[in-house]
């Protein structure tokens, strides 16, 4: 993925033309990430939820959320007495009937861990375009 600089954070325009769908009828999984030891986490919409969603055009309006929305957004949603740090952005779209609608996934970490002389342990927060939050999930087995 090519990334591009904006206002010292990184955002990358990922199409996503057809997320898949989960085991449970009328949801979409928007994110899947798994960490080295083989852990995954899965972020899942309902179709009715991102429908509900302002439609955007990219190509002639600003996104009804801004970058900077969406990150406060993410950081309010996390603990608040961690010191965020935003890595990336991403806006990306999924399918809703013959339509897309948008939604961020903002990467950060905790610069407390570095100052600990730990690794960042990086985080990611799902915003979808009215500026709720999705909340990550184990995938079921």
């Amino acid at each position: 993925m090519m990334r591009y600089p904006i206002s010292g954070l990184c955002c990358m325009l990922v199409f996503l033309f057809g997320p898949m769908a989960s085991a449970q009828s009328g949801e979409l999984e928007l994110f899947s990430l798994s960490d080295p030891s083989g852990a995954t986490l899965q972020w899942f919409v309902s179709e009715k939820r991102l429908c509900s969603t302002k439609p955007w055009s990219p190509e002639t309006q600003a996104p009804p959320l801004t970058p900077t929305q969406a990150v406060q957004a993410a950081i309010k949603a996390r603990a608040p007495k961690k010191q965020w740090i935003v890595t990336g952005i991403s806006i990306s779209a999924a399918g809703c009937g013959g339509e897309f609608r948008w939604y961020y996934g903002v990467d950060m970490y905790d610069s407390g861990d570095i100052a600990a002389g730990n690794p960042p342990d990086s985080v990611k927060q799902v915003v979808l375009m009215d500026g709720s939050i999705l909340a990550p999930r184990p995938p079921k087995r």
